[in-house]
Formats: structure tokens, C-alpha cells, sequence
């Protein structure tokens, strides 16, 4: 089964970018980050494929 995954985030002007991107990771395993400017926002987003980048989350889901 193929799976690819995409997590965005925005980045208001008052936070800081690099805790997005930690929180972000997280839950997320992913390598690369692309973070975009869009005005009054930031985004940042990653994209992987495969189960793997999820297992991250699926610990923290089973643990609750």
C-alpha cells in the first residue's frame, strides 16, 4: 500500500518558526521542511511516504 502524507502548519507573525517545526516533529517523522512565506502568515509543511513517518503518532494515539 502506497501512502504519501502531507502535514502544513501556519506560522503566525508572534510564533516562533522553529517551535512549529519541533511540534510539529514531534508527531511527524519527516526529514525535509518547506516553509513558505503567504503575506500575513508563514506555512510550514513536509510530505512523506510510507507508514513510517506515522509510526510517531500511532505510539502517541495507542499510549491515550
Amino acid at each position: 500500500m502506497k501512502v504519501r502524507t502531507r502535514v502544513e502548519a501556519l506560522v503566525h507573525p508572534t510564533e516562533d518558526e522553529a517551535k512549529v517545526v519541533a511540534a510539529i516533529s514531534n508527531v511527524f517523522d519527516a526529514k525535509n521542511y518547506v516553509k513558505e512565506d503567504r503575506g500575513e502568515y508563514k506555512v510550514v509543511y513536509c510530505e512523506a511516504e510510507g507508514m513510517e513517518p506515522l509510526e510517531k503518532l500511532r505510539n502517541l494515539l495507542r499510549r491515550e
